[in-house]
């Protein structure tokens, strides 16, 4: 049986401004989901929920797996940091998964930091931010 509880709020991308607290829930979620080796497998910020409580939750697990492969750990931390950054700015992104996650786990994510390796709407996105992809990979 699956069950599904309605929560009134807003997925990120359509939420104005993204709070410090925000960004730290979003990465607490991240970390939970590694130590249990789920991979989300679409972790942009469309598939992120802010609720009316400032809860944040992760929505839309149609793609996901358990017992994730290391690659595909690393593509989700990868596609948050692009599609993160994107709104945020890189240092916001970094400082937030830093304080979660971890430089040893994100050091994980820089192969993945490629156009092929993260969703439509993020590249699409990408191609207006000239250069932060490899901003965002050296960092």
């Amino acid at each position: 049986m699956l069950a599904y509880e309605a929560i009134e709020g807003s997925s990120l991308d359509s939420v104005e401004e993204l709070t410090d607290d925000v960004l730290l829930q979003v990465w607490q979620q991240v970390a939970l989901m590694r130590h249990h080796r789920i991979a989300h497998r679409d972790l942009r910020l469309a598939n992120v929920f802010l609720g009316a409580d400032g809860q944040v939750w992760m929505i839309d697990f149609g793609f996901s797996e358990i017992a994730a492969s290391d690659l595909l750990l690393a593509t989700d931390l990868a596609e948050l940091l692009a599609s993160q950054s994107l709104v945020v700015g890189i240092d916001r992104t970094i400082a937030a998964g830093l304080a979660t996650v971890g430089a040893e786990s994100l050091v994980t994510a820089v192969p993945r930091l490629r156009p092929f390796a993260l969703s439509g709407a993020t590249r699409t996105a990408m191609k207006e931010r000239d250069g932060l992809l490899d901003e965002l990979r050296d960092r």
